[in-house]
């Protein structure tokens, strides 16, 4: 609660605290679950409760409209109900590398959130857990996703790409995608295009188009990435690569392979 008075955060009468921060670095912290909840309000329309649960955190940052930047606990393995809902200024979130589930209506309303890296460990993303992320643009869905609740990405206006590299669709309801841009295009694998136009929800989707095999002829060492359109380097999934090679083009291709960094994180090859 002290860091929700330091964020400018909602008080029961409506009127807000006068606390500045915008920017929070959780990445070392600890959230610990127990029975102590507390009282969040949105200006004078309401409240909920607030609390850290064994399953994550609910509604803890919820309202918080001057919020601009977050990083998780590292170790955190869930974000629950609601934890960041309606933080309307929020354009910025690290997400835990082991993060396991996204819950109902964690992000909703994030107006300027115009991107978000979904960890290869998420399984599944709540009902209206991203709804009207007007500014996100661009969305990689991680392998290991297995279910996409109702309006899970409903009024995402702004959205244009969707990549999944699943063979077979997650799970998904018939709205999870309703109100998003007709011009929005689903990447898939190879041979699976017909799957995702069958599968509830994905078919909803106008253009759904294959992720193709992208093949390079380098004839000068160390051109390789020239030689890439620099949109396709973390999309791609399978290259062909003739000619010559230094440890340039090598390094290249480690990265489009999702290499570690050296501090530990990765690039978002696939």
């Amino acid at each position: 609660q002290h860091i929700r008075e330091m964020a400018g955060c909602y008080k029961a009468d409506g009127t807000k605290h006068d606390g500045q921060l915008t920017s929070l670095d959780l990445s070392d912290a600890q959230l610990v679950s127990s029975q102590l909840t507390q009282e969040v309000y949105f200006r004078n329309l309401g409240s909920r409760t607030a609390q850290i649960t064994s399953d994550g955190p609910q509604a803890l940052f919820a309202y918080l409209e001057d919020l601009q930047r977050v990083t998780l606990p590292g170790n955190l393995p869930s974000i629950g109900e609601s934890t960041f809902r309606w933080c309307q200024s929020l354009d910025s979130v690290a997400l835990p590398g082991k993060l396991r589930n996204i819950g109902d209506y964690a992000f909703e309303r994030c107006g300027q959130l115009g991107r978000i890296k979904l960890p290869n460990s998420l399984t599944s993303i709540g009902a209206s857990a991203f709804r009207s992320c007007g500014k996100l643009a661009t969305l990689n869905l991680p392998d290991g996703l297995q279910s996409l609740g109702s309006l899970a990405l409903g009024d995402c206006g702004g959205l244009q790409e969707i990549y999944t590299y699943q063979p077979a669709p997650a799970s998904a309801g018939e709205d999870t995608f309703s109100g998003i841009s007709s011009d929005c295009t689903l990447f898939v694998p190879q041979g699976a295009i017909d799957q995702y136009r069958k599968a509830t929800g994905w078919s909803s989707i106008g253009h759904i188009v294959e992720i193709g095999p992208v093949t390079v002829a380098v004839k000068r060492a160390g051109t390789l990435a020239s030689l890439i359109d620099p949109a396709q380097k973390y999309k791609t999934t399978m290259l062909t690569v003739t000619g010559l090679l230094n440890s340039n083009d090598i390094q290249y291709i480690r990265e489009m392979a999702g290499c570690y960094k050296a501090d530990g994180t990765k690039h978002d090859g696939q």
